[in-house]
Formats: C-alpha cells, structure tokens, sequence
C-alpha cells in the first residue's frame, strides 16, 4: 500500500477517531476499562449476591412456615432434603413441563360422556396405573400419623 492509498484510509477513519477521542475525553472509556478489570469481581459479587439473596428467601419462607404450621424442626428437614434423589425429581419435573408446553394441546376435548368401553381402557393403561399408585403414595404418606 503507498502513502496516497495510507492516506486515504487514514480519512475514511477519520469519523470514527473523533468519535474515539470524543468517548475518551468524556470518561466514557475509562469507565469501560475499570469495568473490565473488575468484571471478575462483578460477577463473583452478583452471583454472591443472588445465593445470598435465595437464601433470605428461604429463611423467609420458613419463617413465615414456621408461624402458620408450628415449629419446622430443621434437622429432620435437612435429614429429609439429603434422602430426596432430586436428579430424578427435577427429570419427573421437567418431563411433566415438557408435556404442558409441547402436548396438551394435542388432546381432543370430550364431545360429551364418554363410553364405559373407552373409560375402562384409559384406566387400565400403565400410564393411569403408574399416575394412581403415585397418589396413593403421596396420599399414604400425607396421611401419617407423626410418632
């Protein structure tokens, strides 16, 4: 490239360098290079923050149980917490999401009464039985006396 082709370039950029020089004198990029040196520090801090503020969240929330329900004996809350496989019950969780969002809306609204025939096969299938024993589950240990 010759110094006439340089030159040139030098003016097509001329815009951008007043603007440069313009952010530059008013602080702007200084403010942007203090940011990215501290941007480990923000993101540690935010973070930190978030944890801490789900915990107050938390202990709010027990608190507010606590008044309504009686006393929470956390030990047996914590002891109960570690026993719950939570892989499995976010994978149920997110199973159960997945066909809210995606295939609710493919099941054909009831014309009228259904017939015995069909309300029989429907009770019989594995998904039913599965979604029964699952309540009754739930309801047993609901049910329970506390020794």
């Amino acid at each position: 490239m010759n110094d006439e082709e340089m030159m040139d370039k030098l003016k097509e950029l001329e815009p951008t360098i007043d603007a440069i020089k313009k952010l530059q004198e008013s602080g702007l990029i200084a403010a942007l290079e203090s940011l990215g040196d501290q941007a480990d520090l923000i993101i540690n801090y935010a973070s930190t923050m978030e944890i801490l503020g789900t915990m107050s969240l938390l202990f709010r929330l027990m608190g507010i149980a606590d008044i309504s329900m009686g006393k929470i004996d956390q030990e047996e809350l914590i002891k109960d917490a570690k026993e719950v496989e939570w892989g499995d019950l976010f994978k149920m969780l997110f199973k159960i999401l997945k066909f809210i969002a995606n295939d609710t809306k493919n099941i054909p609204k009831p014309a009228g009464k259904q017939k015995l025939k069909d309300a029989l096969g429907e009770l019989r299938s594995p998904e039913t039985e599965y979604l029964i024993r699952l309540m009754s589950g739930i309801s047993s240990q609901l049910m329970k006396k506390d020794d």
